[in-house]
């Protein structure tokens, strides 16, 4: 399972009003992460989802300029991120192995962030995640 950091957009629908459509940008834009990592990401951007014993809500949005600025101070402020092993999660039942994280993972992947926010103010667009 994964998350993907997408700009989308507002617009009228028929039955639901105003809702929040995905805007087609092509395979640059877009961000996907696993949901580990996208946890771990949104933690160190200050926004951290609303979890429970089961899981982690992983949905949002933010304005364009304010994700920006928050990826930017967590440029400035995120350690270098070290390499990080796969290892399997305890537990009865199927085989849950958490995927490795490569050295530098967290500053790659604010690099992409900051793209797409960039991207995002200047078409006017939103950031959102789901």
């Amino acid at each position: 399972m994964s998350v993907t950091f997408y700009p989308a957009q507002y617009v009228s629908d028929p039955q639901w009003g105003s809702v929040l459509d995905f805007v087609d940008v092509g395979e640059d834009i877009p961000v996907n992460l696993a949901n580990a990592n996208a946890l771990r990401v949104l933690e160190t951007l200050g926004l951290p989802p609303t979890c429970d014993e089961q899981s982690c809500d992983l949905v949002g949005e933010s304005d364009p300029s304010a994700f920006l600025g928050r990826v930017l101070l967590a440029q400035g402020l995120a350690p270098y991120d070290e390499e990080m092993p796969a290892y399997q999660l305890p537990g009865d039942g199927a085989t849950v192995w958490q995927g490795a994280r490569h050295a530098g993972y967290m500053q790659e992947k604010l690099r992409l962030l900051e793209a797409l926010a960039a991207f995002c103010v200047a078409q006017g667009y939103v950031v959102a995640w789901a």
